[in-house]
């Protein structure tokens, strides 16, 4: 009897060790991956940290890198002496110049709307010149008007080939020009640059003195400006200044176009000299009209903001 109930209580030890282990490993598993988990996340969130802190570094050295550049790039010095310069226009000129597109109203006044304009397009391979009518219409001034208000005035053609400027003042024919490849490149010369062109036997050159530095790009600031225009094969004549400026806000001189519009066998120019990024100055130069000691005649001038 007694060794019967020994056998009981130790079989009953043994399956309350059995279950005591199995709960205890159990709970332990929960425990590890609870503890993996949370290691895991831990991780997580310092990674992200790092990177996050790496980025905010990477900007801030590229901040500092920036203002150190901007410190370092000095602006250049204004000769005292320096006299800005800006063509006369012809006297009593009846030129006028424009381009297309969506003008201020008091940009225009109504006499652009009674001219004989003649075109400068250009197609697959020419520039040449075109009577043309010119369509003067109310437009919406994103500035100045309000919803359902149209004070801007659009200027537009019926032609499909691409219009580069109109101008009116004499009576030309229609007639090819020269071929676009051949001024395809053609840039208004900066400071210290020059530029010879070779048209009709006749080489003339663009040059321009003062100073630059490059800010980035092809974009360069401008001090002590001008801008030349000389015969490279004769000394005929002495050189013309076309216009001078002692800096500029954000912008450069544009060479829009050149080319013989007065079929005189020289070259007559279109540059965009406005000193301010803002704003746009169009000045149209012909060579038929220039005095026998200057190589050429402002004959007409467009000065137009934008917004």
């Amino acid at each position: 009897m007694y060794r019967q109930l020994l056998i009981i209580i130790l079989l009953f030890s043994l399956m309350s060790c059995e279950k005591t282990q199995k709960k205890t490993t159990v709970v332990s598993a929960q425990i590890e991956a609870s503890v993996v988990q949370e290691e895991k996340n831990i991780d997580t969130i310092t990674s992200v940290k790092e990177v996050i802190e790496i980025i905010e570094d990477s900007t801030e050295i590229e901040d500092v890198v920036v203002e150190e550049e901007i410190k370092e790039r000095k602006r250049l010095e204004i000769d005292s002496n320096f006299v800005d310069f800006t063509p006369k226009l012809r006297t009593n000129s009846s030129f006028k110049v424009i381009m297309l597109g969506s003008y201020h109203g008091d940009e225009l006044d109504m006499s652009y709307g009674t001219e004989q304009w003649i075109g400068v397009f250009a197609d697959s391979s020419n520039y040449y010149l075109k009577n043309v009518e010119v369509d003067f219409s109310k437009d919406m001034d994103p500035v100045m008007d309000s919803e359902g208000d149209s004070s801007a005035i659009k200027v537009s053609v019926s032609e499909e080939d691409e219009c580069l400027f109109l101008f009116s003042g004499f009576s030309l024919e229609d007639r090819t020009l020269h071929s676009i490849d051949s001024l395809k490149d053609m840039r208004c010369p900066l400071s210290g640059d020059s530029t010879i062109l070779n048209y009709n036997d006749t080489k003339i050159k663009l040059y321009a003195t003062g100073d630059k530095q490059l800010l980035g790009g092809d974009f360069y600031e401008l001090a002590n400006y001008r801008l030349f225009i000389d015969n490279e094969d004769t000394t005929t004549k002495t050189p013309q200044l076309l216009f001078a400026c002692t800096s500029f806000d954000d912008a450069m001189p544009n060479l829009l176009w050149v080319g013989d519009i007065d079929n005189d066998g020289k070259l007559d120019f279109l540059f965009d000299l406005s000193s301010h990024y803002n704003a746009t100055s169009l000045n149209l130069f012909l060579s038929s009209l220039a005095d026998d000691n200057e190589f050429l005649e402002l004959v007409a001038i467009l000065n137009t903001i934008g917004c």
